[in-house]
């Protein structure tokens, strides 16, 4: 006599494939249609969709899958923006040394130019006031545009730094001074 094989997929799903399939699917599925893929009768899913709280179920595992998926793209996206800062910073930090030594270049060769007389006060008599002042700008924005490059504005300012932290949305709090716990948005007793 010749067997038969089974064919599996015309078997009747346990409870368990049922409702693993009703919380994950993406298509968000009836539970009608569930009924129908399952090869069992739609009273009975009902009745276990019911019993197991299938649909609070679905909700908690897409809401937590959504949940995992933005901080995953978050973090993703935050690496590379944070790469992109570091080399942008970078880029900017060069750049300003390149207008800082190019006014260092220019004052040494405005001094050079000026220094045939011995007379110190007759070398910057020779030197154009308007000249200096355009090589003290150039030395100024490029030490300012180095020091914000590299945060160092941050260090010599805490202003800087207490505003910038602000505006990310913390809030500082002073330890010398008492804390009141509307400022922070927590009862603290």
């Amino acid at each position: 006599m010749k067997q038969q094989k089974k064919d599996n997929s015309k078997r009747s799903w346990n409870k368990y494939e049922a409702e693993q399939y009703y919380i994950e699917s993406k298509d968000l599925i009836s539970l009608r249609d569930l009924a129908s893929i399952a090869g069992r009768g739609t009273t009975t899913v009902f009745k276990w969709s019911k019993a197991g709280n299938w649909v609070s179920k679905r909700e908690k595992y897409w809401a937590e899958l959504n949940k995992k998926t933005r901080e995953k793209t978050i973090s993703r996206v935050s690496d590379v923006w944070s790469k992109e800062a570091e080399e942008l910073a970078t880029e900017h930090l060069e750049h300003h040394k390149k207008f800082r030594k190019f006014a260092e270049m220019l004052l040494d060769n405005a001094i050079s130019i000026a220094s045939n007389s011995e007379d110190p006060i007759e070398v910057f008599r020779k030197l154009k006031t308007g000249d200096l002042n355009h090589i003290s700008q150039i030395s100024e924005r490029a030490v300012k545009g180095e020091r914000d490059s590299v945060g160092l504005h941050l260090a010599i300012d805490p202003n800087a730094a207490i505003r910038l932290i602000e505006s990310m949305g913390y809030v500082i709090i002073d330890p010398s001074q008492p804390v009141d716990s509307r400022a922070i948005g927590a009862d603290l007793n």
